[in-house]
Parts: structure tokens; sequence; C-alpha cells
């Protein structure tokens, strides 16, 4: 036996008291250790359900080989009695083992541990159940049919600028023969015009009104002829032929010979509208019944 051995445990009196550790020294701050990391990113809880539900299988198979094994273990003891006494000792009944009160303890200890695995298994159940589910994917159908119709509608203004510009071209087509409908239809114009101008130009009856009026004279029909012939003489008052055929005509048709019409003759031939030669020229085919000679007086106060 060492001298240093002491007999007494720590905790009797009369032992020294055992020194208590010296505080750790604090940390430098400036060789402190770096900050922690970021908390990992919350990950799935569903590997964590698996490994606690294979926890709680291993730990039930646990209990129950626990369970199992003094009732197999007797009968195995038995005979091994049986043998290690002698043969002249009575033999007894062999009573089964008690469970040590340290087997049951652990027992109860499992069976509380895989009770409350149960319970946060039963939890974790429900949390994942009671997590929202993924909404159902969005029907694009409707989408896809407003896209097509606004590729056509794309397609279809795509064409307007084609049709824009035919359409200005038929335009100015369009114009231009308007244009050279309205230049053909001022020279028609003005080729109407220029009868009519010179027709009020001229102070003389044309000869294609004066025809028909003579006509009228010459078949007889002399209320016709004077009508004819006062509106030629109103139209053109200039024209000394027209107040003497009108002067005839009425005469002959009323046997009224107006003085005053013939007079508006003889100042027309005096001034030259028409002249002499174109006033016999018109009447040389009178004679005494259609006034020839009744002209002629007249006619001989214009010289």
């Amino acid at each position: 036996m060492t001298d240093d051995f002491d007999p007494l445990p720590p905790d009797e009196p009369g032992h020294p008291p055992a020194l208590a550790p010296e505080p750790a020294p604090a940390p430098d701050p400036i060789f402190s250790a770096p900050p922690p990391p970021p908390p990992p990113p919350r990950r799935s809880p569903f590997p964590l359900v698996l490994g606690l539900l294979f926890l709680a299988a291993m730990a039930g198979a646990w209990v129950m080989h626990v369970q199992d094994v003094p009732a197999a273990a007797s009968p195995a003891a038995a005979p091994a009695t049986a043998e290690s006494k002698p043969a002249d000792e009575p033999k007894k009944d062999a009573a089964a083992p008690a469970p040590t009160p340290a087997a049951a303890e652990d027992t109860k200890a499992l069976k509380d541990e895989v009770a409350a695995l149960s319970r946060k298994v039963a939890e974790l159940r429900d949390k994942v159940e009671a997590m929202p589910k993924p909404a159902p994917a969005p029907d694009l159908k409707p989408i896809e049919s407003k896209l097509d119709e606004l590729a056509k509608a794309d397609a279809a203004v795509a064409d307007l600028p084609k049709q824009v510009g035919a359409l200005d071209e038929k335009v100015a087509a369009l114009t231009k023969d308007l244009d050279s409908t309205k230049t053909d239809l001022a020279k028609v114009r003005d080729q109407a015009a220029k009868p009519a101008a010179a027709a009020a130009a001229s102070p003389l009856v044309p000869d294609a009104e004066m025809a028909p009026a003579v006509e009228l004279f010459k078949q007889k029909k002399y209320q016709d002829a004077s009508t004819a012939f006062t509106k030629l003489a109103e139209a053109y008052p200039d024209d000394a032929r027209a107040w003497y055929y009108a002067t005839l005509a009425k005469g002959l048709a009323t046997k009224d010979w107006d003085v005053n019409l013939v007079m508006k003759g003889v100042a027309r031939e005096k001034a030259g509208t028409p002249d002499k030669a174109a006033i016999d020229s018109a009447f040389a085919d009178l004679d005494k019944t259609t006034g020839k000679d009744w002209l002629a007086y007249y006619r001989a106060q214009a010289k």
C-alpha cells in the first residue's frame, strides 16, 4: 500500500474539499471566433419524418426483443440447474425468474420515448397535411386562342399599308380621270358658248334660225310666219330683214299693214344691218301678191 492512499472518500468529513477548476479566460475580442454562419435554408420535413419513423420502428423492435429475452432464457436455465445438482437432492419445480428493476425501468423509458416519437410523428403528419397545397395549373387554352386571334389581327394589319397604297393609286387614277373630264367639259362649254357669243356679237339673225320662218312664209302660213318673225325681230332688233318679214307676214295674215314695223326695218337698213345686197337677196322671190311693191315703196326711203 502506497503512502498517498486516502481511505476517506472526497465527500466524507475530514477530507479536504476539492479545488474548483479555474474559470477559462475570457476570449480576446481581437482573436474571437468568426460569427456563426447563417442558418441553412428551410428544407422539406419529409426526410425528418421518415427518419423519425425509422427510429420509432427500431425502438419498438428493441422493446419487443427485451420483453422476449427473460421468457426465452428461463427454459434454458432449468436444465442447467438440474444437471448441476447432485442426483440425491430432491427435484423442485424451477420458477421463472422475475425481470430486474433496471430492465423494467429501461423498458418503460423506451415505451415513453416511442410514445413521444409517435406523438411527434403525428404532429409532423398534421403539419404536413395542413401545409398549403399547390394550386392547379391554370387553363391556358383561352390565352392561346387570344394569342392566335392577335396573330391573325397582326397579319391583317400588316397588309393595311399595301391596301392603303393600292387605294391611293386608285384615287390618283380617278382624280386624273376627273381632271381630264373637267378639261373636256370645259372645252365643250367653250365650243358651245362660241356660237352664242358670236350670235350675241352679231346683230344679224343666223341663217339656221331664219330658214324655218322663211319656209313658213313661202308655204303661205302667214300667221305662223308672223309669230316666228316677230320673235326673231325681238331677238335680233338690228336685222332689217326680220322687221320686213314680220310686217309682210302680219299684213298678209290680218290685212293689218303695220307701218311702225316696216319703218324699224327701214332704220336698220339705213344703218347697214345688213347691207342692201343681203336684203335684196332675201326678198328676191316676192311678187305683187306677197307685198313686193308695198315693201319697195318703204325701202326707197332708206336710200
